[in-house]
Formats: C-alpha cells, structure tokens, sequence
C-alpha cells in the first residue's frame, strides 16, 4: 500500500511516498530546475518546448536520481483566475506502469491545492486517464474527441495529424470531503 507525507527538508517542503508491492523504494517531489526537462523531452508525447512560465517539480528516488518531471503553468480564464494546469508530466520509461503518474501528480496537485489553487490536467492517454479516474482523487470534466488545430497540421506531416485524438480534462478533488490520501 501507498504512504506519502509532506515535510520539510533542507528548508523545502517535500511530499514523500513509496509505493508496493515492489521493493520498498521512497520516491520524493520536489522543485527542480528548468534544465532538467532536457532529460524528459524526448519521451514526452507532444513537441519538446517548455513554456517559460512553468515551475518545475521532479520526483527523485532514495538515491537523488530524478525519475518523473512535471511542469505546471498558469491556466488563463476568463473568470476564475486560480487555476493551475499540468502542461507536462513524464515519467522515464522503466519506471512506467508501476503507478508514479498518478502518484506523482497527486502529490503536486496537494500542493497547489494546500495554496488555494485549482489544478487541472488534459491528457490523451488512455491508460493514464483510466488511473486518474481510479484514484479517485481526480474529476473527470470533459472527454471529447478533438480534430488538430491548423497550427499542428502546418508543423507536422498531413499523415500524422488527419486522426482523430480523444482527450481527457480533469479536475483534482482531493479525496473525501477534499482531503486527499494516498
């Protein structure tokens, strides 16, 4: 079963969570650098840019290697200007599957939340969608299917972008009565 905690260490607030039933590993989030994207881009499933707006958070194993990148910006409304959205979230191939993800952007959206912010994500992947659901710590507001903007078509090849991509938006909520456990 999963744990997490909020602490601070060296002056930052930290979440640490571990996850089962694979060997006992503690995973930590914190703030990281811009420069680190470099290391995740290239297993991001859209473009490679990073918005010069966005903070930046890793999640470091025991052993200080960063294994997940998450990046959150601003989200502009016309009406509600406390919104927070997930722009980016990678996790490194070979710790995929075992459920950091979710984990992972949970314990960043407890952290937005804690500072009174609404948190969003917009994925179009299907089994991370699935896992945000299951967790039941995320609202699922919108799932439509989406043609490609004119934009993405003039960047990429016409064969690439004439499908149709289905697209998820979600909500964090937090667990029962808005306080989330992991």
């Amino acid at each position: 079963m999963a744990r997490t905690g909020f602490h601070f260490l060296h002056g930052r607030l930290q979440a640490k969570f571990s996850i089962g039933p694979h060997p006992k590993t503690d995973f930590f989030v914190r703030k990281c650098g811009r420069e680190e994207w470099t290391k995740f881009s290239r297993y991001h499933y859209l473009n490679h840019d990073l918005n010069h707006v966005c903070k930046c958070y890793g999640l470091f194993d025991n052993q200080e290697k960063i294994v997940g990148f998450c990046a959150v910006m601003p989200f502009p409304h016309p009406k509600v200007h406390n919104i927070r959205r997930c722009s980016r979230l990678v996790i490194l191939p070979d710790y995929q599957g075992i459920g950091l993800g979710v984990k992972f952007l949970t314990a960043v959206a407890e952290l937005y939340k804690k500072e009174g912010y609404d948190f969003r994500i917009v994925t179009t992947l299907k089994n991370f969608s699935k896992s945000l659901v299951k967790s039941g710590k995320f609202l699922l507001k919108d799932c439509s299917i989406k043609k490609p903007d004119l934009q993405t078509i003039l960047n990429k090849r016409i064969s690439s972008v004439c499908r149709k991509v289905k697209t998820c938006s979600f909500k964090f909520v937090g667990g029962v009565n808005g306080k989330s456990k992991i």
